[in-house]
């Protein structure tokens, strides 16, 4: 699996389904990452805070 780091969030390819965002940098909500990427996330169960 591979993983897309920025400062705004840690997304993980899933290969046959997508990418699925993992951790969010604090103060952000999933709909501006949602937004900066421009593409579809599915969103992790265990969707957590970067650790800063």
């Amino acid at each position: 699996m591979k993983t897309i780091v920025t400062e705004m969030a840690v997304i993980d390819v899933i290969p046959g389904k997508g990418l699925m965002l993992s951790e969010i940098a604090p103060g952000l909500s999933v709909e501006d990452v949602q937004k900066a990427t421009g593409a579809e996330l599915l969103i992790s169960p265990n969707l957590k805070a970067i650790a800063v």
